[in-house]
């Protein structure tokens, strides 16, 4: 076929000045638009500097904006020539570069938004967070990354401070624990499972629940010291007066040094492991029961024997008494 049967087939004609068109002006008006196709990725994707065809219909602004797009895109050796199929294999090293480049933006975006979309079910208690954020592909910009990131980052911070706070009062609890002679695994466990020591830092809860319950179980901890040591010094207090009054030994004395050392104590200043413990407290009120029980009988005993000099004395006064009755008085009293 003749190149002006060709062309007549395309609907052309030389007759017509306004339908006569070249072989080049075809094949320069088809790359034309193929680049545009391409400079709407680059410009989505890997964001050059905006270079848009104004006129889409002048094949020769288009030729310029091809040759531009070309050396953004990859060296060109020399300007584009060719029929359209070189000319597509010319640049199609260029597009399976965009098309991997926009998946590898795809991915940054996804990795970005999975662990803001982790850090805020962490923060919220929702911890089983499974599924994966989707991706808005219509905005692949850098600009639009760095904001995730600098979201991002501002989570970790909150990440970093809530985690303290919570290894600050896991520690509080630990010393409340010990002072009081309580099993510590037990407290912070029914605070949250992810706070013994099992589990690894970065795993403990940092949601405001958890947080909220530490501060409680720390403050309910602290009054109970506090209950404790008062009465405590109260115990100690009786058991140095029952023991002057009886005169006990220092030996006897020195069994319950443990009582009496926190006399004097404010809450803070006991920080002895078990120097409160339940057990210790109820040896001490043991000890003050058996004392009472004890002096008792001894009052009774100097009572029986200050009644007997009472009664040596009176005989040799020769004075009469009832004896019996004068120790049912004293017994009564």
């Amino acid at each position: 076929m003749s190149k002006r049967a060709r062309i007549a087939e395309c609907g052309l004609s030389f007759s017509n000045p306004k339908k006569r068109i070249s072989k080049t002006l075809i094949r320069c008006a088809c790359f034309t638009c193929l680049i545009k196709v391409c400079f709407l990725l680059v410009n989505k994707v890997v964001e050059l500097p905006s270079m848009a065809v104004t006129d889409g219909h002048n094949p020769l602004l288009g030729e310029t904006t091809c040759g531009t797009l070309l050396k953004k895109l990859q060296p060109q050796p020399e300007k584009s020539s060719g029929t359209i199929k070189e000319q597509l294999a010319a640049i199609a090293p260029a597009l399976e570069q965009l098309w991997k480049q926009k998946e590898d933006r795809v991915k940054e975006f996804s990795d970005v938004q999975s662990q803001i979309q982790k850090l805020c079910g962490e923060i919220a208690g929702n911890v089983n967070v499974n599924e994966t954020p989707a991706v808005d592909e219509t905005d692949l910009s850098l600009k639009k990354l760095d904001e995730y990131h600098s979201q991002l980052q501002e989570l970790l911070k909150e990440k970093s401070d809530r985690l303290q706070k919570v290894l600050e009062f896991v520690s509080s609890v630990h010393d409340l624990c010990a002072v009081l002679g309580m099993d510590f695994f037990s407290t912070i466990t029914e605070v949250h499972p992810s706070l013994n020591d099992s589990t690894g830092v970065q795993s403990k809860s940092i949601s405001n629940d958890t947080l909220a319950r530490l501060a409680k179980t720390v403050l309910a901890l602290k009054e109970d010291k506090k209950q404790r040591l008062h009465k405590l010094q109260e115990l100690a207090t009786q058991l140095i007066d029952l023991w002057n009054l009886m005169d006990t030994s220092i030996e006897e004395r020195k069994l319950f040094d443990h009582v009496t050392c926190n006399m004097s104590a404010s809450v803070d200043e006991v920080t002895v492991p078990g120097a409160l413990a339940m057990d210790l407290i109820e040896q001490a009120e043991v000890e003050v029961e058996r004392l009472d029980q004890l002096k008792a009988s001894r009052m009774k005993e100097i009572a029986f024997k200050k009644q007997a000099e009472l009664e040596e004395i009176y005989a040799s006064a020769h004075i009469e008494i009832d004896p019996e009755a004068a120790r049912k008085n004293h017994g009564n009293d």
